[in-house]
């Protein structure tokens, strides 16, 4: 088990679950991230803005899109453990993208109010509109918490991809971009501590790309039949660090069936 300080640097870990050198790395630069924020109450659970940035591209289709949609369907089951405050305190936001972005949730809801519609895989992977949209929609929420008075974390964003944008970046050939003008929009808000960003990869998804998009943050490797648990660790972490008190060692075991990818810099 991963255990962060207070500023959610990564400390040791068991020997039960072994983390190598490059996930070590990998996960510190992502939850050093939160360290920028403001001072929060002890007393009261902290805030977090999930948004769940979803693949539906063409290339989506068949097991990947069904993969996709059952992830969703015991999220609130597996969940019913957290405690009703804590559950209060996550709010996720989910949006899909092809060739346009489109919100499949009503703005932001909690766990328990959390429905996805089915999604259906088409199109293209018009990637930069969907990441500028969660971008937004994270900063929307953030100034809703801190107008209400409550303490929050810098929002989440979480990207799925199997393939290579369609926008965002000179045109290589074959209908998809370098995505230099993704890669310049995360890394600026990453490295203003805006966001914590997580690169999620499956299928035949740009390896280059997403490790330079996601420098100084995380890029996770899995299949598709792996959702399902990946989503549950996404939503138990956040409860872990939105129960936590400043100060307070925090311990979050890493996803399981996922795979770390080793960022080198560029």
């Amino acid at each position: 088990m991963s255990i962060f300080d207070g500023k959610n640097r990564f400390l040791t870990q068991t020997q039960t679950q072994p983390v190598s050198h490059a996930t070590e790395g990998a996960l510190n630069a992502s939850m050093e991230a939160f360290s920028g924020e403001a001072a929060m109450g002890a007393s009261t659970n902290r805030r977090v803005a999930c948004i769940l940035v979803l693949d539906t591209s063409g290339s989506m289709s068949g097991h990947a899109i069904s993969d996709l949609n059952n992830a969703f369907s015991g999220i609130q089951q597996a969940l019913q453990s957290i405690d009703t405050q804590t559950r209060a305190c996550l709010e996720f936001c989910v949006i899909e993208y092809n060739t346009q972005p489109r919100m499949l949730t009503n703005g932001f809801q909690t766990i328990d109010q959390l429905r996805v519609p089915e999604m259906q895989a088409n199109g293209l992977t018009n990637m930069h509109a969907a990441i500028k949209m969660a971008y937004e929609e994270g900063k929307r929420k953030t100034n809703a918490f801190n107008t209400l008075g409550y303490p929050c974390f810098m929002p989440w964003i979480f990207l799925m991809t199997d393939g290579m944008p369609t926008d965002g970046g000179t045109p290589t050939g074959g209908g998809g971009t370098d995505g230099s003008e993704i890669i310049a929009f995360v890394q600026e808000k990453i490295q203003n501590k805006r966001i914590s960003f997580y690169g999620v990869g499956t299928g035949d998804y740009d390896r280059e790309f997403m490790k330079r998009l996601c420098q100084g943050a995380v890029l996770f490797e899995a299949d598709t039949k792996d959702f399902a648990s990946l989503f549950n660790w996404i939503a138990r972490s956040a409860a872990v660090l939105s129960a936590s008190k400043p100060g307070q060692q925090v311990n979050v075991a890493p996803p399981e069936n996922v795979q770390t990818i080793a960022l080198n810099m560029y």
